[in-house]
């Protein structure tokens, strides 16, 4: 099945795309290798993406990625202010992306890694690809393209590393920073969402664990009451026979008793006590002292 399929990457080499695990990739990543990435082909990009188009159809599943060697793209590596934080990164990335492309911001994409070379520096690897091409990639169903140059430069071992240190080709945004500060308060907010929810069913389980178990009582109004509760449902039967002049305000019922608070005539209110049948709890009579 394709969900099964093993994640693997598509690779230029000698004029021709080749595919390899992810693994496999980064385990093979020899000197050799990169000097057949960086060296310059015989194949433009558009034939390559003719290539490609070609190509997928014969996968069972699309690649998790595509490499693109450094004749395809524009790069350019610089000095990085260790002061500037992290959330800036992408600005110094396409300040730096325009000084090394003659196309306009709008027409291509970028993607850069940081490398720390030391404790007190930092340098900042960029590189750029036109707009249209990764258009075409995207067409294609390829999510993520990335700088093989800039993988190299990166020293990523894994294709976990790659993922945490390398931003994949995409196109600058000018409103990023808004974008990530409503991006970040949307997860505190998911975040506050399922905490609260999670204390509410803990809660409810403390509560419903310290809650005592329901005695073979009834109180009014009438709940829910099981069939086995003879003595219930017998004196709500005999209470039908209450006078229609006499209001029931409140009533208890256990196996030891039942207990009523009416309001109405107590003279029809006497004569319908002593009539109460032997077989029932006794019947204890409460009148208020509201006049109908």
């Amino acid at each position: 099945m394709h969900f099964l399929a093993r994640p693997y990457l598509l690779v230029w080499r000698q004029d021709h795309w080749q595919s390899y695990y992810c693994k496999d990739y980064f385990h093979c990543n020899t000197q050799a290798n990169q000097r057949d990435a960086l060296s310059v082909g015989n194949v433009s990009i558009d034939d390559a993406l003719k290539q490609l188009a070609e190509l997928l159809p014969s996968h069972a599943s699309k690649p998790v990625a595509v490499l693109l060697p450094d004749h395809w793209l524009e790069s350019d590596q610089f000095e990085l202010d260790t002061e500037l934080p992290q959330s800036l990164y992408l600005m110094a990335a396409h300040t730096q992306a325009s000084n090394v492309t003659r196309h306009d911001a709008q027409q291509h994409t970028l993607s850069y890694v940081v490398i720390a070379k030391s404790d007190q520096s930092l340098s900042m690897y960029v590189a750029v690809l036109l707009k249209k091409y990764h258009e075409i990639f995207q067409q294609l169903g390829i999510k993520k393209v990335f700088s093989e140059r800039a993988i190299q430069v990166s020293n990523a071992h894994s294709w976990r590393v790659l993922r945490s240190v390398m931003r994949p080709f995409s196109s600058y945004q000018k409103d990023y920073l808004e974008r990530r500060a409503e991006r970040n308060s949307r997860m505190v907010l998911v975040a506050c969402i399922a905490l609260v929810s999670l204390s509410g069913i803990w809660g409810s389980v403390v509560i419903r664990n310290l809650t005592p178990k329901a005695v073979d009582t009834f109180k009014w109004p009438w709940p829910s009451v099981g069939h086995h509760q003879t003595h219930v449902v017998d004196s709500l039967t005999q209470l039908r026979t209450l006078p229609v002049n006499v209001r029931l305000d409140d009533m208890l019922v256990t196996e030891d008793k039942v207990h009523v608070t009416v309001t109405g005539n107590s003279s029809d209110v006497q004569v319908w006590q002593e009539n109460w049948p032997d077989r029932l709890p006794p019947l204890e009579v409460t009148m208020s002292e509201e006049v109908l």
